[in-house]
């Protein structure tokens, strides 16, 4: 995923699987589907790329388990504190985010 410019560094990112069934046009901050605390990845917030190492997620979703996709956010979301992260989309144009898989 590459930063779009908005990032609070210093933070941890998590990478986590997705529980539930979702639609891209319908999904908003109070609607974010839900997702599975257990098994996920981090990375550490910054400009540019950030790399999230999701070998073993996608094990878990090429092992039978429904895959619904990712949900990237910050480890501590309460709303405490105004930490931002902002990535760009597959629409924007450019650096759009990518999942490159590597079979070793």
């Amino acid at each position: 995923m590459w930063v779009g410019g908005v990032y609070s560094s210093g933070r941890t990112l998590e990478a986590r699987r997705v529980a539930g069934s979702w639609a891209e046009n319908t999904v908003a901050w109070s609607t974010q589907p839900l997702s599975v605390v257990n098994g996920l990845a981090t990375a550490t917030s910054g400009v540019g790329p950030i790399i999230f190492d999701v070998t073993a997620l996608v094990a878990v979703m090429y092992s039978g388990t429904t895959n619904q996709g990712f949900l990237i956010r910050d480890s501590v979301e309460n709303g405490a504190t105004p930490y931002v992260q902002a990535f760009y989309s597959r629409e924007a144009g450019v650096n759009p985010p990518t999942l490159t898989i590597t079979y070793g």
